[in-house]
C-alpha cells in the first residue's frame, strides 16, 4: 500500500497552491479522503497524478454508479 499525501505534499508535487488542491478536493475533482469532518485530507498518489494530467482517476471510477440514475431506474421498474 502506498502512502497517502497531505494537501501540502500534493501542492508541492503538483506545483499548485495548497488552497487550489483543497478546492479541487472539496469539489470532487481531485479524489481524497477525510477521516473526520473538517479533518485533514489524504490523497492517493494515483489520484494526484490523474488530476495533474487531467485524466479520469481509473481506480476511483470503476464501480461508481450515478445515484440519481440508480434511484430513477429502481422506482420505475
Amino acid at each position: 500500500m502506498t502512502a497517502r499525501l497531505t494537501v501540502a505534499d500534493a501542492a508541492a508535487d503538483s506545483r499548485r497552491h495548497p488552497e487550489t488542491v483543497r478546492t479541487a478536493l472539496q469539489a470532487g475533482v481531485l479524489h481524497g479522503v477525510q477521516r473526520i469532518k473538517r479533518g485533514r485530507w489524504l490523497i492517493d498518489p494515483e489520484c494526484l497524478n490523474a488530476w495533474i494530467e487531467n485524466v479520469p482517476c481509473r481506480h476511483k471510477t470503476a464501480n461508481v454508479v450515478d445515484l440519481d440514475q440508480h434511484r430513477t431506474t429502481r422506482t420505475t421498474a
